[in-house]
């Protein structure tokens, strides 16, 4: 024992792991032996064997994740506020031609998302810290999107009122580029890995709900004064962040992982405190090769929805023809389709494929993100010789395939990344998008400039989802290395963190579960 003690912390880990692998337990007397992950895919342990968290299991982190999604519904219908009456907006302003794209559409969108970026990247490494309750951190967010929206009512007109517009809604991007890293951090340390498709399918439909119901609130409600709808959607989202402070339960960090769940089950009182500088949290992110693909990714994949987003309720109604009811009423078909099949479906499909093998999930991301490009070309490019029952169908194929992509590719994220590097994780992953989404509407300007026509500079800024698809479906290599090596590592900072006594080392079961030579063995089977 002194022998053994006077080892380092590793070598002790190593050589207990050793001895455990070579004399275990007997079947009813303790631990069942290891069950490690191979390319084919994860062991499938019950939920309770595993730590797992049922969604209908806790009422109070179903509660929680409920009031998450409400208030991230109120923060992203701020969001589109704008783009059914972009014509007004501009109008207002004395915008002629081409000025509406460029200013309202351009410019306007990149400083949106612009100004989000570094705000994404401060709230998630705070999110990080165990010192710093997310909860709280979550409501702070939401109020500095939500006020400056309800001040909108005071915007001016001519320039004077674009620059206060513009003002306004550079802070309520600071709101947008904050939220995610916080409530994807907490979601992740709810839900166990064999559910987190699910929670984050739901998660992503309440964004593009929120969405969708923002275009045509702002649509029905916006006619006579564009102002009005920014005032009515931002006052009751302020009392729902103030409620988010009593209602949502912090909930332990690292308390979903299955590689720790002997800790919280033998210790009520565990916590998993491992924190890093965080310079080294952005170079960790930046070595794990699914993080890579998934932050570049980002960019071609967020242009086309920059695009949707900004301009195709306008496009339609001003360019196709279609009357504003009826160009809603694409727009929010595509939404529905985005919600009720590419969410909600892909988010169950995604899970019963992770749960079989991590490598299917990458691979129909690929497929399906590189699909969508054809439904939304036909859209752009033959709306105006479509009936409206054709367009509402191609819309809703196009939103139901585009949209698999955005309920699961967070959830791959969460199972590749360590509880205390998550919220930098998604922090990155949302700069990247911002940066697509902000360069997306910018970019159609200068294309509409150079081609001089809006349907062509919409058409090639979608063709960004081929090159997206293709990064996408390259995860199929690398996500089942990565899921292993966080589970090691966890295992592993489990024994380290305990007390030097012996007796709070690492549960053999973990060690047997997880241990450091899963890696190994998974790449032997390539």
């Amino acid at each position: 024992m002194e022998a053994l003690r006077s080892k380092s912390r590793s070598e002790r880990y190593m050589q207990l792991h050793e001895e455990g692998m070579k004399e275990g337990p007997e079947p009813g007397e303790g631990p069942e032996r290891a069950v490690l992950w191979t390319d084919d895919g994860p062991p499938s342990p019950s939920n309770e064997e595993a730590g797992a968290m049922p969604l209908e299991g806790h009422k109070l982190d179903y509660v929680s994740t409920v009031m998450l999604c409400v208030a991230t519904f109120c923060l992203f219908a701020d969001q589109n506020l704008m783009a059914p009456n972009l014509q007004a907006i501009a109008d207002d302003f004395g915008l002629k031609g081409k000025q509406k794209d460029q200013f309202l559409g351009g410019i306007m969108s990149i400083a949106f998302f612009f100004v989000g970026a570094p705000s994404s990247v401060l709230v998630g490494s705070l999110a990080d810290s165990p010192k710093v309750n997310r909860v709280t951190l979550f409501t702070a967010v939401l109020l500095v999107g939500e006020i400056p929206a309800a001040l909108t009512i005071f915007v001016g007109t001519g320039w004077i009122g674009y620059w206060q517009l513009f003002v306004l809604r550079s802070i309520t991007g600071v709101a947008i580029g904050g939220a995610l890293p916080v409530v994807l951090s907490i979601l992740a340390d709810i839900y166990s890995s064999s559910q987190r498709n699910v929670a984050s399918a739901v998660y992503s439909t309440a964004m593009g709900a929120g969405l969708v119901f923002g275009q045509t609130f702002a649509a029905l409600v916006g006619s006579s004064n564009w102002r009005i709808p920014f005032v009515l959607v931002a006052v009751p989202s302020i009392g729902i962040a103030l409620g988010c402070l009593i209602v949502i339960k912090e909930p332990k960090r690292g308390a979903a992982e299955e590689a720790l769940a002997e800790r919280f089950k033998s210790n009520p009182n565990y916590e998993y405190r491992e924190d890093v500088g965080w310079r080294r949290k952005f170079v960790q992110a930046f070595t794990i090769p699914s993080n890579i693909l998934i932050i570049i990714q980002g960019v071609p994949g967020s242009i086309p929805w920059g695009v949707l987003n900004v301009y195709l309720n306008d496009y339609l109604n001003t360019d196709a023809g279609l009357s504003l009811a009826d160009s809603t009423s694409v727009v929010v078909t595509f939404a529905v389709g985005c919600g009720l099949i590419g969410n909600a479906v892909g988010g169950v499909l995604g899970q019963f494929m992770w749960n079989k093998s991590p490598r299917l999930v990458p691979l129909a991301m690929g497929i399906t993100t590189i699909a969508a490009t054809f439904p939304v070309e036909v859209l752009i490019n033959f709306a105006s010789r479509m009936s409206q029952v054709f367009r509402l169908g191609i819309a809703f194929l196009a939103g139901s395939v585009a949209c698999f992509t955005a309920a699961n590719i967070r959830a791959v994220l969460m199972n590749v990344n360590t509880p205390n590097t998550r919220g930098t994780v998604f922090a990155c992953f949302n700069l990247m998008n911002d940066i697509g989404a902000g360069l997306g509407p910018g970019l159609v300007s200068v294309f509409v400039t150079l081609f001089e026509s809006r349907r062509t500079a919409f058409s090639v800024a979608v063709t960004m989802w081929f090159l997206c698809g293709a990064l996408q479906g390259s995860l199929f290599w690398t996500v089942p290395q990565d899921v292993v090596r966080v589970r090691n590592k966890l295992a592993e900072q489990a024994e380290l963190l305990e007390d030097e006594d012996l007796d709070v080392l690492l549960p053999a079961s973990s060690a047997r579960q997880f241990p450091p030579s899963a890696s190994l063995e998974l790449t032997s089977h390539e």
